[in-house]
């Protein structure tokens, strides 16, 4: 991990980087924010990749990475 990016209404966005160093962005989410993610993920899927950053992953029903992240 990086870093805190900011927090809003769905969770807290962290900075990190990928095992092959690419940066990426972690969202972890305020009680039950799973269906509204669902939906912003899908449609952040079907934006051209100009436009976005891409989606790399979403696990909704897995583990919180509690113990990656520090205040």
């Amino acid at each position: 991990m990086a870093g805190r990016l900011g927090a809003g209404g769905q969770g807290i966005v962290y900075e990190a980087y990928a095992e092959d160093g690419r940066r990426a962005a972690i969202k972890v989410l305020h009680g039950d924010q799973a269906a509204s993610l669902a939906r912003e993920v899908a449609a952040a899927q079907r934006v051209a990749a100009f436009c976005t950053a891409p989606v790399i992953e979403a696990r909704l029903d897995g583990p919180r990475p509690w113990r990656w992240l520090k205040p």
